[in-house]
């Protein structure tokens, strides 16, 4: 076939990958995955078929198709696609429990090169992704995403901007409280401040106080990187916050307090 309908074919046949290579792996190759890194119209087919299934293929088909992901990684403008890449090569990276020699699908040295290229659009949604995983099963990919920020983030300023700090920032919040504190202290070193239109502190001013102050020296922390020099610049109601956990005498004494406190003043 040719043309649109060879696209087409092709955009079909891709949404059932994972069930074709399972059985036939060989027609697959030779008629599905051969378009890869040849043609640019057949594999931009070949992609959108793939992604619109949305499932996760087998060990030996995702380290067939993960060097073209990793490819797409810094190239890649379409935000559903960047979508879609970030959650495949994300949970490639935590699938070490379930494939060969318990390696992961991708390495820490792959998704770190990835979160490093990938821009902005590429790091926030792995940070999503991060954010609601957990969210959704607490016990594992909680674990899993003090690993990422701790040993895959990359470090260099260019990454750090108040876009991806602003996640940073609603994944810690979003923590649970016995991973709280080691969130925060895994986020922080990766942040720098967040926008004014950011509205992870408004979610947190609607906490209880019970919930504010569990750990209020991790919050501090937490304030005191993601707050601007000048409290004009200062997310909704986050001078309420401040003063609130000013309240805990823990705080009150601490120098990063007094300087937030100061800030308010000069407004």
């Amino acid at each position: 076939m040719a043309g649109d309908a060879r696209g087409d074919a092709l955009v079909i046949f891709s949404q059932q990958l994972v069930w074709i290579y399972g059985h036939a792996p060989g027609w697959a190759e030779a008629h599905l995955l051969s378009v890869l890194g040849h043609d640019r119209e057949d594999e931009r087919a070949f992609w959108s078929g793939f992604f619109s299934a949305g499932r996760f293929p087998g060990f030996a088909l995702y380290a067939r198709l993960k060097p073209f992901l990793l490819a797409m990684v810094s190239i890649q403008r379409d935000r559903s696609n960047v979508e879609r890449i970030a959650g495949m090569l994300l949970a490639g990276w935590r699938s070490f429990d379930t494939t060969e020699g318990g390696e992961r699908c991708v390495s820490n040295e792959e998704m770190r090169d990835a979160l490093r290229t990938g821009g902005d659009d590429f790091r926030r949604q792995v940070l999503w992704y991060l954010k609601t995983w957990s969210r959704a099963d607490r016990s594992e990919w909680s674990a899993q995403a003090l690993v990422l920020l701790r040993d895959v983030w990359p470090r260099e300023r260019a990454v750090r901007t108040e876009e991806t700090s602003e996640y940073l920032f609603n994944l810690a919040i979003d923590a649970d409280r016995e991973r709280f504190t080691f969130v925060v202290d895994a986020v922080t070193p990766l942040m720098t401040t967040i926008r004014s239109g950011a509205l992870g502190v408004i979610e947190l001013t609607r906490a209880g106080d019970e919930e504010l102050v569990h750990d209020p020296m991790a919050l501090l922390k937490l304030l005191y990187v993601a707050l601007a020099q000048s409290a004009t610049d200062w997310p909704y109601d986050a001078d309420r916050l401040v003063e609130r956990i000013a309240a805990d005498p823990a705080t009150a004494k601490d120098q990063r307090m007094a300087e937030l406190r100061r800030r308010l003043a000069a407004r």
